[in-house]
């Protein structure tokens, strides 16, 4: 597979008016979705999935994701960073199946939920 026919988190970011907006890149087309999020972080987090979910589901010729279910910040004695886990409900013959997705969170929980959210 080329590297244009992988999904690429392209930008992730707090707009000056508190909205969150992700964008995607797939096939040289960049995807951006931007989505009103409160000042409460969780809020924020979970809009960050919201707009890569619509990004997603773009992207794909049949839309099959369909939630977040939860998100967590889990730190682990044996790393330094809190890792960011969720769970992904995807539509799979007609039923919704939930995924689990990490990534740590690294300079950026939004930028991390959005990886662990693909």
């Amino acid at each position: 597979m080329d590297n244009n026919q992988r999904i690429i988190i392209h930008n992730v970011g707090l707009l000056a008016n508190g909205n969150v907006q992700v964008e995607l890149k797939y096939a040289d087309k960049v995807y951006q979705k931007t989505v009103i999020a409160p000042t409460d972080e969780k809020d924020r987090l979970l809009a960050a999935t919201r707009a890569t979910i619509d990004a997603l589901n773009e992207i794909i010729p049949t839309p099959i994701v369909t939630r977040v279910s939860e998100i967590q910040q889990i730190k682990f004695q044996e790393l330094s960073e809190q890792v960011i886990v969720t769970l992904v409900g995807i539509k799979i013959k007609g039923e919704e199946k939930l995924f689990p997705g990490s990534a740590r969170t690294g300079a950026s929980a939004l930028s991390a939920v959005v990886r662990a959210t693909l």
